[in-house]
């Protein structure tokens, strides 16, 4: 079992210049055992502390903190059945690979057979039984990354905390690594807590994502429904990538209203913004559902514009088309097979169906898919 529960768990240090600083604020949330849970936010949010905390290397202010329903407050962190793999891996330099993923079982005094066993075991799950006896330093990040992963597996533990492990990787090796320790979790069925700034690490390997900003957790759900359903504008802006767009517009009841457009609202979406007629509100587009006009056959419920498209770059199943709407910065994520060019006025459609509304003056959300 590997069940953890944070109970209004908050984080406080003390700053010379700045006094108290809250790192993490009456945090609530229940990660299930054999669950894979990613914690993802910006720098300072508070992720890598919710972790160091659950692994027993800071302790919290208030709050309670539970691992299969023991409150383990008090517990140091060897007591509470962990393994934890860092973002700088941690490996012992003047160890051999087999050294440093036996340590751990070394001092806790497991027979050496049992120690030689667990260790070649691990060395296989992680493809890494050819470098046993090789050091750290000749190996490459990949191979070191599977180390530390291995030395962890060889622990057996309740639970796995992984703290940025792949930051330290190339792109191509960042996505190999994600594939296999999505595979890994399958394998060996047991609760991983993963932090990371990268959301497109926290979609992949997430079965559920808590998004944390300045110590507060925002959103706690699956990745299908932050991407759609965001509870604020934060989150809808930290998850998807081109990131989404947003301008202020007003809605007077009939249809939205912004200085570059006038469309009608669908029947279905009036009574939700009933309370906003007259007032300003923010419309929220994903950059994939801005279209090109003259390949893509319309619904009638876009909104038609015509802005000066500043760059356009090649990606080579799409392009990404830059412009200004309303005074703001948008992305349009559109097929290879469009001709759009920069410096050209060119015909798109928003598809207001699939947009996002928030409230201006708090940033919550008012309706989403």
């Amino acid at each position: 079992m590997g069940q953890i529960v944070f109970e209004n768990v908050t984080k406080e240090f003390r700053d010379e210049k700045r006094g108290v600083v809250v790192a993490v604020n009456n945090a609530s949330f229940t990660i299930e055992d054999k669950e894979f849970v990613a914690i993802v936010g910006p720098s300072g949010c508070g992720k890598t502390t919710s972790l160091r905390m659950i692994a027993g290397l800071e302790r919290q202010t208030r709050g309670d903190i539970k691992i299969d329903g023991r409150i383990v407050n008090d517990l140091r962190p060897k007591d509470r059945d962990i393994a934890m793999v860092f973002q700088d891996y941690a490996l012992y330099p003047h160890m051999t690979v087999y050294e440093n993923m036996s340590f751990g079982l070394r001092n806790l005094k497991f027979p050496k057979a049992e120690i030689d066993e667990k260790v070649h075991e691990a060395a296989r799950i992680m493809g890494i039984e050819q470098l046993l006896d090789r050091k750290p330093r000749e190996l490459s990040g990949g191979q070191r990354q599977r180390v530390a992963v291995g030395r962890a597996i060889v622990r057996q533990p309740r639970v796995f905390l992984f703290d940025e492990p792949l930051s330290n990787l190339d792109a191509k090796l960042r996505i190999q690594m994600r594939v296999e320790l999505a595979e890994l979790h399958k394998r060996l069925q047991t609760t991983i807590v993963y932090v990371t700034h990268d959301q497109v690490e926290a979609m992949t390997l997430g079965e559920r994502i808590i998004v944390m900003n300045d110590g507060i957790i925002q959103q706690i759900a699956p990745p299908d429904e932050l991407y759609k359903r965001p509870r604020n504008m934060f989150v809808a802006g930290f998850i998807g990538a081109p990131t989404i767009n947003t301008t202020t517009v007003k809605y007077d009841g009939k249809a939205i209203v912004s200085p570059d457009f006038t469309v009608e609202v669908p029947e279905a979406l009036k009574g939700r913004l009933s309370s906003y007629v007259d007032r300003e509100i923010v419309l929220g587009i994903r950059p994939e559902d801005i279209h090109d006009a003259n390949i893509t056959r319309l619904k009638g419920e876009e909104a038609m514009i015509s802005p000066r498209v500043r760059v356009v770059e090649y990606l080579g199943s799409q392009k990404l088309a830059y412009f200004d709407l309303n005074g703001k910065p948008f992305t349009a994520q559109l097929p290879s097979s469009s001709r759009i060019e920069p410096n050209a006025d060119w015909a798109l459609a928003v598809d207001l169906a699939a947009a996002l509304f928030f409230d201006a003056e708090n940033g919550w959300s008012i309706v989403g898919n």
